[in-house]
């Protein structure tokens, strides 16, 4: 049972973490790295920032310096004695896009996404190169008892005991049709590996106990969806975790070449928005989905929800390619015995249709009455009713306010701002515009 304590938001999406003792480090493209302060987990509290050039994805750390792979601004060496002042120390030079991290007791080993793997001498803060493979690509990589193990083109496996003169042992691409891999992990003796099989995605383990025999064991089968993320699958102690669609699949490794389903969770599809009607008799969340769909589920009981309907949206025969937002109508229709909300959508199509606003009708048991789409320009990111009208964000239109009350449902009132998200409380309308926060009367 996975239990949040807590949770910190950023304006920007994170690339990579790591954590040390009590510090979390972790790192943004465009921004550079983030200490935060673990030791009382129920309340982080962040310590520095410093800004770094490049695209900072992975990071490592190992006593009093980190180590931010950054894209082609190469590798980044942050002294971090005092958390509260980090200083950049050092960085290395001539890496095409540094993807992934390593460390051995005296060396770096970075994969290089457009070249393979570069050794650097971590002794010296300018960090020299003292030697490199040409792999033609290295997306991810791991060190275990002097071999190194790279996905990119292919799996291969080196022996870097001596690193200034690494020596190739094997490809397992043709053997074990590993030729597009995207992350590895090593458990025990086994090697788990994220890549595509043919029109497959598949998550291969290889007893590697013995290098001059390597044996297929066992797979994991994956579709087309899976979300080909580098480092969308971790081990941690004896369970794997990875990505399948709109699944996170969690997997014992007790017996580590044959992993048995622990839990799962199924996201319905990638959550765009959700509400919740106000109506007594019963609690629906409406969930709109890439892939044109929209979703109840009944959290009267919020431990056991149960899904009561769902339909899939489209006008004139076309399935409508993504549901951005929803907004319900906070008033209820009294239509005989039943109490129906109202709820509108913004949808994304593919052409003609390029956006516009959809309706639904929600019954008290959850079912769903398609009430048609209206296409009109833009992608509607956020929706707000309130009263009569109704406001859709729009980031390339900004906010268009619309009075429901008229026949032709007329434009109301507009701002040219960027529009991601909108609320509204005691009369003020809070509209979020990228890194400005604007409030409207």
């Amino acid at each position: 049972v996975m239990v949040r304590e807590n949770e910190i938001r950023f304006e920007q999406s994170p690339k990579g973490l790591f954590v040390q003792d009590s510090l979390l480090f972790i790192t943004f493209p465009e921004l550079g790295l983030k200490i935060y302060s673990i030791d009382n987990i129920a309340a982080p509290s962040e310590l520095s920032t410093i800004e770094l050039p490049g695209n900072p994805k992975n990071v490592l750390a190992r006593g009093d310096t980190v180590f931010v792979a950054s894209g082609s601004a190469g590798v980044h060496l942050v002294d971090i004695s005092i958390p509260e002042s980090p200083a950049l120390i050092g960085s290395t030079a001539d890496i095409a896009d540094a993807a992934d991290l390593q460390l051995s007791e005296n060396n770096l080993i970075v994969a290089d996404r457009d070249w393979g793997i570069r050794i650097y001498d971590i002794n010296i803060n300018t960090l020299p190169e003292i030697s490199n493979i040409y792999t033609g690509s290295a997306v991810s990589i791991k060190l275990q008892n002097n071999h190194l193990y790279s996905a990119g083109y292919g799996v291969n496996i080196y022996d870097i005991s001596d690193p200034v003169s690494p020596i190739h042992i094997m490809q397992l691409s043709d053997d074990f049709w590993l030729y597009q891999s995207f992350a590895l992990e090593l458990y025990q003796s086994y090697l788990y590996i994220f890549h595509n099989f043919s029109f497959w995605n598949q998550i291969s383990i290889l007893d590697i106990s013995d290098l001059n025999n390597v044996q297929s064991v066992g797979g994991m089968y994956l579709n087309m969806s899976s979300n080909l993320q580098y480092d969308s699958m971790h081990i941690s102690d004896d369970k794997i975790g990875y990505l399948h669609g709109c699944d996170v699949i969690f997997k014992s490794l007790t017996d580590p070449g044959a992993p048995t389903l622990i839990g799962s969770y199924n996201t319905g599809g990638s959550i765009t928005d959700i509400g919740v009607s106000l109506d007594s008799t019963f609690t629906i969340a409406m969930v709109s989905t890439n892939g044109g769909g929209l979703r109840t589920v009944d959290f009267t009981d919020p431990l056991n929800p149960v899904e009561t309907d769902y339909i899939v949206l489209g006008w004139e025969g076309n399935t409508i390619n993504q549901f951005y937002s929803l907004a319900f109508d906070r008033q209820l229709i009294d239509i005989g015995p039943f109490n129906i909300a109202q709820v509108y959508l913004g949808f994304y199509g593919y052409e003609p249709y390029f956006g516009g606003i959809g309706q639904a009708s929600i019954l008290p048991d959850g079912g769903i009455w398609d009430m048609g789409l209206a296409s009109t320009f833009g992608v509607y990111h956020d929706m707000l009713f309130v009263k009569d009208y109704i406001g859709y964000g729009n980031v390339e239109s900004g906010l268009m306010i619309y009075n429901l009350s008229e026949p032709n449902i007329s434009i109301f009132s507009e701002i040219e701002h960027d529009a991601y998200d909108v609320v509204e409380e005691d009369g003020y309308l809070y509209l979020a515009d990228y890194s400005v926060l604007r409030i409207y009367n």
